[in-house]
């Protein structure tokens, strides 16, 4: 055997020995092989390894004197199509983990040199009429089919065997030890990016879809390993390789499929892949990857399956939202489906989607939104996320109610939608679950915040507006009631005006029309003067409709807010301590924005100071001293500061 070792290794040595000699005979063309054993078996019309090294079985200095000979074949870069050149390469590759840690570096920096000798060699190739001559176009691509393989191949070992030997390490409490480094795997994805940076039509009619997928594979293999995804250069070698098969190779149907696979298999994938495609979807060339994407999770079954695949997807989408809203708006009829999903991490996902599309993709700023269509969509999403109260999971109405929370801290919600929220709202305030419970009461509090009306909410100070309102539109519609009967009559003298005119003309044959001119020109001061008044009053009316509204909105919500204060009071005697905080904060809230129902609630918030819980007693403490011991006015004097102080101290004892 050994004999036969030494026999196989002399037929392989020397791949070089015609390297300045361009490989101009008869080969058999390279078709790319689904797997390494697929290469090794025997065809009559293609490519195949012919004979194979057992590595093991080879000496240090054997390998060594193998990968010596290669030293000049980036300079002739075509000698990979002989079997002689690429099945040494091959065999050392397939026995990789067997090679001494010096020898995998060396092997890695020999297809590293060959792989650009190839992309240098390329570059030169004399052109007529734009193409390569055909046969040395043929042989070329051959040779860089089979370099390509080969490092890609490579890439995909070295991969494996480093995350194999960093669980090793990890179940022996030991570092582990690799050539495959950072620095190799961004030199690997530079000299990949090179190969695609060529201008492949100069070889290609159209390239092989085969070829393409072995470039799809490493980005693939890559993102599989967190440390990769840490790394900034190799992570944004891995984006440029990606990018450029997206927008340059139409590779999106192709690479979305296998993104959805990662992010059902490794956490870690979520930021990286939620990055890449949105970043993609901002570009006009790859645009499409954001549809692409969303129709795959349409039809993934795998969406429903038990594991952390589910809340990834659901991570995932939400991050591309966030940083590309815009770009999801037409696809969003895709994820809606997506809400009757059974597992709740999904629907949560859905629903945060649904809350960045309405904050960050309808600008009031912008001619878009006063478009009706515009309109009906945000209007229709509101509506989905107000339905979404009563889901039956917990989480998603925990989620839900989140959502409302960051929708108005954003200013999202529209004015006549704030009074049927905050109904939706006070009705969870008796949720069975806390986490519902607590949400809603921290919403209640984010809408007094950030009310679109006044710093004060007193009821009857709007009652009073609105009665006010109401009485100047009345009296406003009387007005124009009355005044309308008086048009009609100036109508009904123009009219007999024109017709006297007209007889005139008939009179006067002889162009006597004088008169009857004199007569039509004040009528048209009088039109257009009629026409100003019902303008003005139009106007007037509208502003007057818009105020009444304002108030009647106003006076809703100020009444939702009276109607929730009792069940805050009940939950500040809850044995669930968030429920008494986010009620105590609630409170607070309402002090100071001079809500006249928090009175009843005082006495009670008040009887907290001696409870059990040092964090409630804290609460209620921090409470106190921010509404009664620390004036909130600028530029105050010593002694005003406390004659407020002694004012608010009074008011807790005397309403």
């Amino acid at each position: 055997e050994q004999e036969k070792e030494k026999g196989d290794l002399a037929l392989h040595a020397h791949p070089c020995t015609h390297a300045r000699t361009h490989t101009m005979g008869g080969f058999r063309e390279f078709i790319v092989p689904l797997s390494p054993e697929t290469l090794q078996k025997e065809a009559s019309d293609r490519f195949h390894v012919q004979s194979t090294l057992k590595i093991s079985r080879l000496s240090d200095k054997d390998v060594l004197d193998i990968l010596d000979e290669y030293y000049e074949v980036e300079k002739a870069p075509t000698e990979i199509v002989k079997n002689r050149t690429f099945d040494p390469l091959f065999s050392l590759i397939a026995g990789y983990r067997t090679l001494a840690s010096d020898l995998q570096a060396r092997l890695f920096d020999t297809l590293t040199r060959c792989l650009h000798g190839a992309v240098a060699s390329i570059r030169a190739l004399p052109l007529v009429d734009g193409r390569v001559e055909a046969n040395e176009a043929k042989l070329f691509r051959n040779a860089l089919k089979m370099h390509t393989y080969l490092m890609c191949w490579f890439i995909e070992v070295a991969e494996r065997a480093a995350a194999a030997d960093t669980t090793t390490a990890k179940k022996k409490k030991k570092s582990a030890k690799t050539v495959w480094d950072l620095g190799d795997k961004e030199k690997a994805l530079s000299a990949l990016i090179e190969v695609l940076e060529l201008d492949l039509s100069k070889l290609w009619k159209i390239i092989e879809e085969d070829c393409v997928n072995l470039f799809n594979k490493v980005v693939g293999h890559m993102l599989e390993n967190a440390a990769n995804t840490k790394a900034k250069a190799v992570k944004q070698c891995i984006f440029a390789l990606a990018t450029m098969l997206v927008q340059q190779y139409d590779q999106s149907a192709n690479m979305v499929p296998s993104f959805i696979h990662l992010l059902h298999r490794h956490d870690h994938t979520v930021a990286p892949l939620s990055d890449l495609v949105a970043q993609l979807g901002k570009d006009e060339r790859s645009a499409s990857i954001i549809g692409d994407v969303l129709r795959e999770l349409s039809s993934d079954t795998g969406a429903s399956a038990r594991g952390s695949g589910p809340k990834n997807i659901a991570q995932f989408i939400s991050d591309i939202a966030e940083a590309n809203p815009r770009a999801i708006l037409p696809h969003v009829s895709l994820l809606i489906g997506h809400l009757a999903n059974d597992t709740h991490q999904v629907r949560n996902g859905v629903i945060q989607v649904l809350g960045f599309l309405v904050a960050k993709a309808f600008n009031d700023s912008d001619e878009e939104v006063n478009n009706s269509n515009m309109a009906k969509q945000r209007d229709a999403m509101l509506e989905v996320l107000e339905e979404r109260f009563h889901d039956s999971s917990s989480y998603t109405r925990s989620k839900v109610i989140q959502t409302w929370n960051y929708l108005v801290e954003q200013r999202a919600v529209p004015k006549a939608m704030i009074p049927s929220l905050a109904t939706a709202v006070v009705a969870r305030l008796e949720d069975k679950a806390a986490q519902v419970r607590k949400s809603a009461i921290g919403l209640m509090t984010s809408m007094l915040q950030y009310n679109p009306y006044l710093g004060e909410l007193k009821l009857s100070t709007f009652q009073l507006g609105l009665q006010e309102a109401n009485a100047q539109l009345a009296a406003l519609t009387h007005k124009n009631l009355e005044e309308q009967p008086g048009a009609e009559a100036s109508e009904s003298s123009q009219d007999t005006a024109d017709s006297m005119n007209e007889e005139e003309q008939e009179m006067n044959d002889d162009g006597e029309d004088e008169a009857g001119a004199e007569a039509e020109e004040p009528s048209q001061p009088l039109s257009e003067d009629a026409d100003e008044r019902t303008e003005e009053q139009s106007v007037e009316e509208k502003k007057c409709i818009t105020k009444c509204e304002y108030f009647r909105d106003a006076v809703a919500f100020i009444e939702r807010i009276h109607e929730a204060m009792p069940t805050v009071t009940k939950l500040l005697s809850s044995s669930t301590i968030g429920d008494v905080q986010e009620s105590i904060r609630f409170i607070v809230t309402a002090i100071e924005f001079k809500i006249e129902a928090v009175r009843s609630a005082t006495p009670s918030l008040l009887a907290l100071v001696w409870s059990k819980d040092a964090a409630i007693k804290a609460a209620v403490i921090e409470a106190y001293t921010q509404l009664y011991l620390r004036p909130q006015v600028e530029d105050m004097d010593e002694r005003a500061c406390a004659m407020m102080v002694a004012n608010n101290l009074v008011s807790c004892v005397l309403p």
